[in-house]
């Protein structure tokens, strides 16, 4: 699916996502992980990857039915691995905490696999969770 990568779209991408996962026997107690994953990628493209500007996004689907899917996420933006940054530390009280990050590390949690790569123009981001 090709789309602007603006917070507009993000139930577009979602509903797309889960036809998707659907198809490959995606058991919905993960769709619904897989759900607040793709929302908070898409929302971080949207706003950081073109500097506030929409720009293109792609979003594909993989997988085996029944055993696993992959998102994927394809723009063009600026050069960012959103895995890369140091996980917050959660133990802290609130007030403690530095800011940001939070959405990122629940992603990571949430994923079995998660992984960035910077392919030519593009930024490719990754998540994978495994069914079983």
């Amino acid at each position: 699916m090709d789309i602007e990568a603006s917070t507009k779209n993000n139930e577009k991408v979602i509903d797309f996502v889960n036809e998707r996962l659907e198809a490959l026997e995606c058991p919905v107690k993960l769709m619904t992980k897989f759900d607040i994953a793709v929302d908070e990628l898409f929302t971080n493209i949207a706003y950081y990857a073109y500097g506030g500007a929409a720009g293109p996004c792609s979003v594909s689907v993989s997988g085996r039915p029944g055993e696993w899917a992959s998102v994927e996420f394809r723009d063009f933006g600026i050069p960012y691995d959103p895995f890369a940054a140091e996980d917050p530390d959660v133990t802290l009280p609130i007030e403690k905490r530095r800011e940001g990050g939070l959405g990122v590390f629940i992603v990571k949690n949430l994923m079995d696999e998660t992984a960035y790569a910077r392919i030519g123009a593009e930024n490719v981001t990754t998540i994978t969770k495994r069914f079983v």
